[in-house]
Formats: structure tokens, C-alpha cells, sequence
């Protein structure tokens, strides 16, 4: 899992490869709970997507170019194109579901 910066989207989005991208902030309980599942998810599953991390408080920017109205949220993206989004917590199984 790796942190994600507003001015570092746009080149991680070009790669074309899957992102799941998982908006948080760092005090909600619900976040620190999805926190856990992405990290195992992250240590299980063989990769062909990477999931970047990205602090609502902060990226700003972001929140609004995704709509981001609450957290935790993550969006499936691959060229630039949303293909599945969930809000609230996303329970393991889910988020492999999200994946395929």
C-alpha cells in the first residue's frame, strides 16, 4: 500500500494498470478497520494492481475530482476509467470482489 499525493495522480493513472484507490482519514475507527483489511489483502493476493492510500484531511484536490463525500471509500480504476466504487466499510471478501 502506498501513500498517493494529488500531484503524483495523474502519472500513477497513465501506467493503464488496475489501482484501487483508498480514501481515508486517519482518525475515523471505520478507516483504521479498513486500514487492516487493505493491508491483508495487500500481503495475500498476488498483484496485478497496486493500492494506493490517500488521506481526504490532505489531498483535497482529489475529494473533489472523485466526489469523495465520506470515508472510507475505494475506487477501482484501470486507463483512467472508474469500473467499481464502494462506501463505507468494505469487508474482505468485497474487496477481492472489487478486484476481478
Amino acid at each position: 500500500m502506498i501513500e498517493l499525493r494529488s500531484e503524483e495522480f495523474n502519472a500513477k493513472v497513465a501506467s493503464g494498470q488496475k489501482l484501487l484507490l483508498y480514501f481515508y482519514r486517519k482518525e475515523s475507527p471505520s478507516c483504521q478497520l479498513q486500514q487492516a483489511v487493505l493491508e491483508e489483502v495487500d500481503r495475500l493476493i498476488s498483484k496485478p494492481f497496486t493500492i494506493y492510500c490517500i488521506n481526504s484531511a490532505l489531498e483535497t484536490e482529489l475529494n473533489r475530482l472523485f466526489d469523495i463525500q465520506e470515508v472510507p471509500e475505494l475506487i477501482v480504476i484501470q486507463n483512467k476509467r472508474i469500473y467499481k466504487r464502494t462506501k463505507g466499510l468494505t469487508p474482505y471478501q468485497d474487496v477481492l470482489n472489487l478486484l476481478k
